[in-house]
Parts: structure tokens; C-alpha cells; sequence
């Protein structure tokens, strides 16, 4: 009787919010918000557990610098700090004793602007340097070209393992030797914070010309970890915030 007429009270007052099941409390702790746009980045599957409006208001705040500029690490407690989890940004800010630190889970992805070559519709890719230009300025061309590979990969190089140089190269194509296989292996710096992925933080254009691969897929490349640790040594591009490579050498 007594478990009875608990459960009746909390029927009674749950409309003022007096009674709530330990289930309910938790499944509203986490909210599922609508992706958006903000100073050029598309924001996507965001989960917050301080409501939508006020998540949507730090992450424009937090990526008013792109997602290059998403604080880190901050020597004051108080402060929002970020980090990567597998495709996931996840940003905490702590919070008084006893209180649960805020939290924002999203997906980030520069917005790229592509133009269309022969009309609506057109799937033509953009052209590369003229074919007198020598190898490796083509291979930086067609690599700036490709704004979604850009905007997946070497956005990612360079915000989250801090790289900023490059070693631009062409590898034999077997199967079609007028399609340059061109070969972006990073020079990957003592702070990355992420060693575990050492021999992967590169690409290289697939035999159609069509698409990038990672390097750890090419078996034509030789030893992924070796070639990695011979980057420093060959750097002839730096790698910007928006993925662009510019010849240094």
C-alpha cells in the first residue's frame, strides 16, 4: 500500500515536476539537436546535457575561428577545452563541485564551396595545372582541387596532429602511366597528440585518378611507417588550415 500511494502522489504532482523516475532523468540528460551552420562549418548529430539553444550558442562561440581554433587545453578550470573522439568532437567545461562538467558531443566539417564546370549538374572535376608544370605542382593542384578530400582528411592533418609540412611525390601508375599517382606523406611532428596512427597521416591518388587513398592502403608505397619517418627529410609543401598545400621548395 505504502509502494501504492507513493506512485499516486508522484502521479499527482508530476505535472509540477515533484516526481521523475531515475529512467526518465536519464534519458532527458542528453539532448539530440538539429545540425547548423557556423563561420563556415557544417555542425551535425550534436548531443548536449545543457539543452540545445544554449549548445548551439557555445559551439558558434567555440568555432568562431574555424575548427582549427577549438580550445585545447586551458590553464583555467573554468574554461571550455575540446578534443577528438574518433569522428566526434567532444568539448566539457567543469563545473562546481558536485555538479556534472557541461558537455557537447558534434561532428564538424568545413563547408566547401564547389563550382560547377558545363552547366547544372555537371560532375566534370576541376582542372589540374597545365600539363607543363612539373609533377609535384600538379600533384598540389589536383590536391587543392579536391575540396571534399580536403575537407575530411587534411583539415584533419592539420587541427588535430598539428602538421604543417609535406612531402609532395609521384609513384609509378601501372595501370595507366598518363595518370599521375601522386603521393602527400605527412611530416608528422613530436606533438602529435595521437602517435598511434603514425603511418597513416598521408594519402596517395588511386591508379583512375579518381580518388585519394590513405597510405597505409597503397601497398605500391612500400613500408607505410618507414616512408612516414622519411617525410621530415623531403618536406617541399606546407599544409595550411583549410588543407591547401603551398610548394616550399
Amino acid at each position: 500500500m505504502k509502494r501504492a500511494g507513493v506512485f499516486s502522489v508522484c502521479l499527482a504532482l508530476l505535472a509540477l515536476g515533484a516526481c521523475a523516475s531515475a529512467g526518465t532523468a536519464s534519458a532527458a540528460g542528453t539532448a539530440r539537436c538539429s545540425g547548423f551552420k557556423a563561420h563556415g562549418v557544417q555542425v551535425k548529430h550534436v548531443r548536449s546535457n545543457f539543452g540545445c539553444m544554449r549548445a548551439r550558442s557555445v559551439l558558434r562561440h567555440l568555432l568562431k575561428h574555424g575548427i582549427s581554433g577549438l580550445p585545447r587545453k586551458s590553464r583555467h578550470a573554468a574554461k571550455w577545452r575540446c578534443r577528438r573522439s574518433r569522428k566526434y568532437r567532444v568539448c566539457t567545461r567543469p563545473r562546481p563541485r558536485g555538479r556534472a562538467p557541461r558537455r557537447i558531443k558534434f561532428r564538424a566539417t568545413p563547408i566547401v564551396k564547389t563550382i560547377a564546370i558545363g552547366g547544372p549538374g555537371s560532375q566534370q572535376p576541376p582542372s589540374a595545372p597545365p600539363a607543363g608544370a612539373d609533377a609535384v605542382a600538379q600533384c598540389i593542384g589536383i590536391w587543392n582541387a579536391d575540396g571534399l578530400n580536403r575537407a575530411l582528411y587534411a583539415v584533419h592533418f592539420y587541427s588535430d596532429h598539428n602538421i604543417r609540412e609535406a612531402w609532395v611525390f609521384t609513384i609509378p601508375n601501372a595501370v595507366d602511366a598518363s595518370i599521375l599517382r601522386c603521393a602527400v606523406i605527412f611530416a608528422v611532428p613530436a606533438t602529435d597528440p595521437y602517435p598511434g596512427e603514425f603511418g597513416t597521416d598521408g594519402e596517395v591518388r588511386d591508379p583512375s585518378g579518381t580518388k585519394w587513398q590513405l597510405m597505409n592502403d597503397v601497398p605500391e608505397l612500400g613500408d607505410p611507417v618507414a616512408k612516414q619517418q622519411e617525410a621530415p627529410g623531403h618536406v617541399n609543401a606546407r599544409l595550411s588550415a583549410d588543407g591547401t598545400l603551398q610548394r616550399t621548395t
